[in-house]
């Protein structure tokens, strides 16, 4: 099956220290990979070969994707809350979701 995910990594920083009138912020070595399933809009007039994708649930790997990630974890789009491990997470169609992934 095709499936189109279009997915992006939004880094992070370490909290702003403010010593001596200087600030510095870090980069740390995580970042969230925010994916979006995209599938095609129900309304569009075009007859599609196949449309089980559009139902179905996709099951996503990073650690096996992207080899040099340590760890992933199912987050909130916002980074506030963050859950357990995991190896594996599922996307809906025209799902939004947030993985908190480190180096």
């Amino acid at each position: 099956m095709n499936y189109q995910i279009l997915f992006f990594f939004r880094s992070l920083a370490s909290p702003t220290t403010y010593e001596a009138n200087e600030r510095s912020t870090t980069a740390e070595k995580k970042a969230a990979m925010v994916m979006h399933r995209v599938v095609p809009d129900c309304r569009s007039r075009l007859t599609l070969p196949n449309t089980s994708c559009l139902s179905s649930g996709l099951e996503i790997e990073p650690l096996k994707l992207i080899s040099t990630l340590k760890s992933a974890r199912q987050t909130t789009l916002t980074n506030l809350y963050v859950g357990q491990k995991s190896k594996e997470f599922k996307l809906q169609p025209n799902d939004v979701s947030s993985i908190l992934v480190s180096f």
